[in-house]
């Protein structure tokens, strides 16, 4: 990861963090509404619960490769791999698991990193405009 990426997440905050959960929470909420909606045939629910599962390994890969606990890699362990393994037997044994095609794997990590992105943009200008200041 480039230096300033680094410098960047380690810069922020409890509240940016607090609002940056928020809003992934608003982009879990709508594909689960989603998958409701559908009996889980919905591509994009299925594609979020894979980027979920996704994002948990890269959490886990994370902790190996500094052999160390990090951020997420306990929640991964515990809820996040499992979830998305329970959801994807489900959908499976209901005949709804869509066929895994090339690149399958590739967008849901991208949705999830996507989103994560745009979470903490957003609960960046969320959090700099509640305490009255701009964050650069």
């Amino acid at each position: 990861v480039p230096e300033p990426v680094w410098r960047r997440l380690e810069s922020v905050d409890g509240r940016e963090f607090a609002a940056a959960v928020g809003g992934m929470a608003l982009v879990v909420a709508a594909a689960a509404v989603q998958g409701h909606r559908t009996g889980g045939r919905s591509a994009f629910y299925q594609r979020a619960v894979d980027g979920f599962g996704l994002h948990g390994l890269v959490h886990l890969a994370q902790a190996a490769a500094v052999g160390r606990y990090t951020p997420g890699s306990v929640a991964s362990a515990l809820t996040v791999v499992p979830y998305t393994l329970w959801a994807r037997r489900r959908l499976r044994r209901a005949g709804v698991l869509l066929p895994a095609r090339p690149g399958d794997a590739a967008r849901s990590l991208a949705f999830a990193a996507v989103a994560t992105a745009g979470a903490h943009a957003v609960a960046r200008r969320v959090v700099g405009r509640s305490a009255g200041t701009r964050r650069p």
